[in-house]
Formats: structure tokens, C-alpha cells, sequence
């Protein structure tokens, strides 16, 4: 079986008399059910005979309690692939599986074992999506160039997502968030996509799809949406990993990073300052945000990356 080490938080102290104790935590081995795996069949499939191993925990969601199992939705993220050589000023990518499709997949925590369970892949009525970078004629996209094992140059699609975060859109579905556009993108519990929105186009600019601030388009390069989660009034607050870098300026001398607002039911935006501790960092570029969660529906607890 294929295995993947990863934190679960699964107890905390019940009773008032043990309110002063700490929290405990457990950490498993989440395991894969046989034949669970990116299938690869490259140049160098003769490596991998059985495969690459699947890469979840992008985002990871605590989804309840079934008898004494608990229960966790999760999501991959674009695929196995590395870093390569810059080509002139663009970086670039290697992504050994470009047709994998990111998945949807549970996690089943029972009888003191972990694991990841029903794949489902993201897909929209064309079919399986992938996790290519987007074309270099639309806003948000990165302008990496992605090459394939033997290092052929592939073209850019604009059905790929790079997902990260993952939260209850309170309907059985899910909203997810991406890297690239920044996306924001609601799914149902089956993997579907059925809606999706990122910055909207200015005139003269060509966009995937609209209803969020232009300005998200300056996001830095695979520091888009990062954390997301779903407050009591319904509310979508998605998370910018890093600072702006509007016109290629101000990256490093930003003193905050951005939370936005969504609305589903209105598609009303609002975005709010999230503040950098400039003293944690060598430059204020290098601040990230990796995951936060409603508390409220005025305050949200963030986890930030040193």
C-alpha cells in the first residue's frame, strides 16, 4: 500500500474538570487502498512499475463522526511534478502526469488505522480537468512553462487547477481554492465542478472567469489562494498566501496580505488586510498564510508559515 504520514487532530478534553489539560493529538500512517495511485506511463515507467503515490492533504477537512470512525474530506493538489532549469526569464516545471486530474478523496479514521478512501477526480462537463498552468494570454496565469518527463514543452491549459484549501459550501458540496487564477471553486460532493470564479477582467484582459477584485491577479506566482473556510452567515473567506505584487513593485515592501470575502447567495466581494510581523521575515515576500478557519462570523484563526 501506498502511505503518507499526516497529523489528525482526533481528541480533546471533554470534561470541565479537565478543561486546564492540553489537547492530544495522534498521528497516523493514512494508507491507500491497493491499486490506489497515479498511473504513469512515461518514458520512464519501467521505474514506477506500480505507479506514483497519490499526494493529499492540500486542504483537509474535518467532515464528522460515524459510529466510532471519524471522518475527513481532503484534496490533492496539481500532480506530481519538479522543478527544472529557468527557460529566459520563466520558471518552469516538470509534470511527469500532465493529464492527472486532481482529486477528492475521503479519509476514514477507525480502529486505530487511517485511510484515504474513494477518489473521485475534479471534473467539469467536458470531463476530467487537470493540473497544467494556465495559458500565458489570461490574467492570473503564472507563466510557468510546464515540460513533460523527457522535457517536451507543453501548452498551457485553462481548465488546470492547482487546489489547496478545502471547506463545506453548505449544500454537500465544497468550495476549494486554487493557486493559479486565484480560483475560488464550488464542487459537489461527487468531484463535479459547478461553479467557479477568479479575478475579473479588466477591458482589453482575457479571463477564465469573474466576480472577484483584478486585483487578485497580481497575486505572486504559486502564492494564490491558499486556505479557505466557510463562516456561520454562509460567507466564503479565502486567503491570499502571500503579498501582492502589483506591477512587479511591491511584493517586498507590502506590509499585508490579503483575506477576501465572498458571498455565494449575493456574489458581494470585500477584501481585508491581513498583517505582516515583518520582523519574522527576511523580506515581507516571504510571508505566507497556509490554511485558516471561521471561529465566528468575526473572527478567523489563520495558520502562517515561518
Amino acid at each position: 500500500m501506498k502511505r503518507k504520514i499526516i497529523p489528525v487532530l482526533i481528541g480533546c478534553t471533554l470534561s470541565f474538570s479537565a478543561l486546564a489539560a492540553q489537547p492530544t493529538a495522534e498521528r497516523y500512517v493514512v494508507s491507500f487502498p491497493e491499486g490506489t495511485h497515479v498511473n504513469y506511463a512515461g518514458a520512464f515507467a519501467s521505474a514506477f512499475p506500480n505507479g506514483l503515490p497519490v499526494g493529499i492533504g492540500s486542504g483537509l477537512l474535518f467532515t464528522g463522526k460515524q459510529g466510532d470512525a471519524l471522518t475527513f474530506a481532503t484534496i490533492t493538489d496539481r500532480g506530481p511534478n519538479a522543478d527544472s532549469p529557468k527557460e529566459g526569464k520563466n520558471e518552469t516545471k516538470i509534470f511527469v502526469t500532465p493529464d492527472f486530474a486532481p482529486l477528492l478523496m475521503t479519509i476514514r479514521v477507525q480502529n486505530g488505522k487511517a485511510e484515504a478512501i474513494d477518489p473521485r477526480p475534479l471534473h467539469d462537463d467536458k470531463g476530467a480537468i487537470n493540473g497544467l498552468p494556465l495559458a500565458s494570454d489570461v490574467i492570473g496565469s503564472t507563466n510557468e512553462v510546464a515540460f513533460s518527463d523527457t522535457l517536451h514543452r507543453l501548452k498551457g491549459d485553462n481548465r488546470g487547477l492547482d487546489t489547496e484549501g478545502i471547506t463545506p459550501d453548505g449544500k454537500g458540496g465544497y468550495w476549494l481554492c486554487d493557486e493559479y487564477g486565484p480560483f475560488l471553486i464550488n464542487i459537489d460532493s461527487k468531484g463535479k465542478i459547478l461553479a467557479i470564479h477568479g479575478p475579473q477582467a479588466a477591458e482589453g484582459e482575457k479571463a477564465i472567469a469573474g466576480g472577484l477584485p483584478n486585483i487578485l491577479k497580481w497575486r505572486q506566482a504559486n502564492r494564490g489562494f491558499e486556505g479557505l473556510t466557510r463562516m456561520p452567515d454562509g460567507r466564503i473567506i479565502v486567503a491570499v498566501q502571500s503579498t501582492l505584487d502589483i506591477d512587479a513593485k511591491s511584493k517586498k515592501k507590502a506590509l499585508f496580505t490579503r483575506l477576501v470575502s465572498f458571498d455565494p447567495a449575493s456574489g458581494k466581494t470585500a477584501m481585508y488586510g491581513y498583517p505582516i510581523d515583518s520582523a519574522a521575515y527576511s523580506k515581507n515576500s516571504d510571508a505566507k498564510i497556509g490554511d485558516i478557519v471561521a471561529l465566528d462570523n468575526r473572527k478567523r484563526l489563520a495558520r502562517t508559515v515561518l
